[in-house]
């Protein structure tokens, strides 16, 4: 089954959250988004901008690619 790029982001969020021990409000806070906004993302009900990404990225300590 083929799996979007959306669906991939959500999973590698959830993946990299989870590994840095962090809620999902707290993932928000320090990329300075909503606090539903991950969870969204992770559920792949919203599409993240990559500006979006971006901060999600810095929040995670990883790099966007």
């Amino acid at each position: 089954m083929f799996k979007s790029i959306y669906d991939i982001l959500g999973d590698r969020v959830r993946e990299e959250r989870k590994k840095a021990g962090l809620t999902i409000e707290e993932l928000a806070g320090l990329a300075q988004i909503s606090s539903s906004f991950p969870a969204y993302i992770e559920t792949k009900g919203r599409k993240a901008s990559l500006a979006t990404i971006e901060k999600l990225a810095q929040a995670l300590s990883i790099p966007v690619a």
